[in-house]
Parts: C-alpha cells; sequence; structure tokens
C-alpha cells in the first residue's frame, strides 16, 4: 500500500469510521438547560446541545491520535507530515493558526494526562474497594467518588479555558468559522451512552487515543 493510501485509510479510521461517546446524563442536562427543554425528554439530534467542553475535548484528543499516527508512520519511513496537519488543513486554517492551535492542543494535552492518570488511581481505588472491583447481582451502581467528581469538573473547566484561548489565538471572526467546522466535523458524530460503573465520561481516557465505540 502506498503512503498516500495509507495516510487515506489512517484518516478515515480516525475522522470518519467512529461515532463517539458522550455521558447520557451530561446531554440531558444540556437538553433540559436548551429552551422547551423538559425532564425526560429524548436526547436531541446529534450535535444539539454537546457541551462544548465535550466536543473540544474530543477534537484535541483526535489531533493527538493523528500526530501519534503521524510519528509512526515517520518512524517507517516518513510521510506523516500530511496527518499532523490533517485537521488544521481541513479547518483551512493557515500556517500561523495552526501552529498557534497546535501549541494550545500539546499544552491541552499534557495537563489532562496529568489529570486522567490521578482519576485512573482514583478508579482503580474505588473498584479495589469491592470484592474482585466487581458489583454484586443486583447492587445498583455506586455514586462516583467526590474526588472524582472533583476532578471531572475541573478537567471541563481546562477544555473550556483551551477553547477560549483557540478563540484569542484565531479570533473571534476565524474561531466562528473554526467552530462551525468542529461541529460538522465533531459534534455531529456524537451519540450519548450510559456511564459505565458511575464513570464520569472522559476521565482517564485521554491514553486510548481512538473513539470510543
Amino acid at each position: 500500500m502506498s503512503k498516500k493510501r495509507i495516510v487515506v485509510a489512517l484518516l478515515l479510521l480516525a475522522l470518519a469510521a467512529g461515532i463517539f461517546a458522550v455521558n447520557r446524563q451530561e446531554w440531558a442536562s444540556a437538553a433540559k438547560a436548551a429552551p422547551g427543554g423538559q425532564h425526560g425528554a429524548a436526547a436531541p439530534p446529534h450535535g444539539e446541545g454537546i457541551p462544548e467542553h465535550v466536543t473540544y475535548d474530543v477534537l484535541f484528543r483526535q489531533i493527538a491520535a493523528l500526530k501519534r499516527k503521524a510519528d509512526d508512520l515517520d518512524r517507517r519511513g516518513g510521510g506523516g507530515d500530511d496527518l499532523r496537519k490533517f485537521v488544521y488543513r481541513e479547518a483551512k486554517l493557515d500556517d500561523a493558526q495552526a501552529e498557534k492551535l497546535d501549541k494550545i492542543q500539546s499544552e491541552y494535552m499534557r495537563a489532562v494526562a496529568k489529570m486522567d492518570e490521578k482519576a485512573k488511581q482514583i478508579i482503580e481505588g474505588a473498584r479495589a474497594s469491592r470484592p474482585h472491583g466487581q458489583l454484586q447481582p443486583g447492587e445498583p451502581l455506586p455514586e462516583p467518588p467526590q474526588e472524582l467528581k472533583a476532578l471531572q469538573e475541573k478537567r471541563n473547566n481546562l477544555t473550556l479555558q483551551a477553547r477560549a484561548s483557540a478563540r484569542e489565538a484565531l479570533g473571534e471572526g476565524e474561531f466562528q468559522r473554526f467552530g462551525e467546522f468542529v461541529k460538522e466535523h465533531i459534534a455531529r458524530k456524537l451519540k450519548p451512552v450510559e456511564p459505565r460503573g458511575g464513570r464520569p465520561a472522559g476521565l482517564g481516557d485521554n491514553d486510548k487515543g481512538k473513539p470510543r465505540q
């Protein structure tokens, strides 16, 4: 397979084939907050009512995944640069804009990696407190530890801060255009799922580097 075809295959894997997962409770909260939202209402259509911190976390993680794939291509002989710049090019950012956004994304990923490692430790501690780390038959899902809830909120705020940094770096007009790109290529691919084990979505997932299906 040629390098160009490899790149195309990786792009399809990273940006087209997957449907991303969103905590259903978070989606429902956004729906109720919207005009006319009602308790128990069905989730809105894909891309509508998705919290910004979810959308931009997925965006930054997808860019990170493409970078890792690009690095792998370079180790096998080169050709990773196109993949590394793919999102920025598709969003029609110029080189200066892409460089600014890439710096924000890199700093964000370093920060959330630390949070996700801490979350992993909290989750493992909670699992260790139960026999074999599993629920007994018929036992309801436990509430997430308060420490984990606080860490999730801190992580969400960090994502929103990165989004604000992107707005400042690109300027209001360009950021609005970029936001439409993000909505089209990220938010509309999201769907709600039930949280597993009462665990907030997002925490501890930074090391996966790929969409959850």
